[in-house]
């Protein structure tokens, strides 16, 4: 499903009804409104195709509404296919039927397009627009933030092209076992209390977690850093000079400089997907990191090496705030700023903005 909702689309005499759960049946088409439905499809794809948009249509799809729509028209056409059913298809159209799919097509843009939303009237009463907004904000949040970055990355880029004899190929990395991952999400905070001081053969570490996971005894076999700004420095300034040896450390080819230059005894890399990353050896693996976080990417790492993501045991990637705190305690950032809170300028204050700018929702 797209969104919450568990709807079924069934077929009745030609007319199309909507079924939820403890819920009467909606009628969503007859077999006269298919045909107008159609025209109003027709007429709005028409004016996309005329300023340069995409239709985002939110309903439930049906071979009928393709009937007087070409080939050319469909184009400019995007179906997020609200409820499960078999209804009748004649795959002209592009539909996005799971919520994989739909945040497939969210990471493919680049803020180049241009949308405009049309949900179906008898779909409206489900509540699907809240879900989508959420999600196009989300949508144009990263868009943003790449847009922001694009100058940082090709600097790094530069910067780290000498660096990169420092680093070994991921793929030589030998697990021992399924790793356990650590995010850096507020619910790390109880993990880290319930397992302190225990031994895992795998332990794989956000580098915003890592001064949480050190104070919690904890030894990490590979940490992960990403970010291409020099506030990911900040993760290793309260790790000490003995500690740098009892954990490797793997860096994408357009992490920040300062990072790549840190003192450890191992260094791992790999290929992004960015095109930047092109230039890197041959022989290091590429990683297609679908959640842009540096979660994402010790997933990604660990389906490389054959573990499904459902089989990995991850703590503190939960993508949500907790009464407004965005990270764990013991992190840099939670240390950071109730060090230098006062009755004005609170921590609190900070992991608010923190929540709003990522669009993170509460527990």
């Amino acid at each position: 499903m797209l969104f919450a909702g568990n709807l079924k689309a069934v077929l009745k005499n030609n007319d199309v009804y909507l079924i939820r759960e403890n819920a009467e049946p909606v009628l969503l088409y007859s077999s006269r409104s298919l045909a107008r439905e159609a025209k109003i499809l027709q007429e709005k794809l028409t004016d996309c195709m005329t300023n340069q948009k995409t239709l985002l249509y939110v309903g439930v799809w049906h071979s009928a509404l393709e009937v007087i729509l070409d080939d050319e028209l469909l184009k400019h056409l995007v179906v997020l296919q609200s409820a499960t059913g078999s209804l009748p298809i004649d795959g002209r159209a592009r539909l996005l039927q799971t919520r994989p799919d739909w945040e497939e097509f969210l990471r493919s843009l680049n803020g180049k397009e241009s949308f405009e939303v049309f949900i179906h009237p008898r779909m409206a009463k489900f509540d699907f627009l809240g879900q989508l907004q959420a999600d196009l904000r989300m949508a144009a949040g990263r868009i943003k933030t790449i847009h922001q970055l694009q100058n940082l990355w090709q600097y790094n880029a530069r910067r780290n092209r000498p660096l990169w004899k420092r680093a070994r190929s991921l793929s030589q990395y030998r697990l021992s076992a399924p790793p356990v991952i650590l995010s850096a999400g507020p619910s790390l905070t109880d993990w880290l209390q319930a397992n302190r001081g225990q031994h895992f053969a795998e332990l794989w570490c956000a580098d915003t977690a890592l001064p949480a996971a050190l104070n919690a005894c904890l030894k990490p076999s590979l940490v992960f850093s990403i970010d291409p700004g020099f506030a990911s420095m900040e993760h290793f300034w309260a790790v000490d000079k003995s500690q740098r040896g009892n954990f490797a450390l793997v860096v994408d080819t357009l992490s920040y400089p300062g990072v790549w230059e840190l003192p450890v005894d191992s260094l791992y890399s790999y290929r992004g997907s960015n095109p930047l990353a092109d230039e890197a050896p041959a022989a290091w693996p590429q990683l297609f990191n679908a959640g842009g976080d540096v979660t994402g990417l010790m997933i990604s790492f660990a389906n490389f090496r054959g573990y499904k993501t459902e089989n990995l045991q991850i703590a503190g990637n939960e993508g949500v705030h907790r009464r407004y705190v965005s990270h764990a305690r013991g992190t840099s950032y939670f240390q950071r700023y109730c060090n230098l809170s006062d009755r004005f300028k609170t921590a609190e204050n900070y992991f608010y903005v923190l929540s709003a700018r990522y669009g993170n929702t509460g527990v």
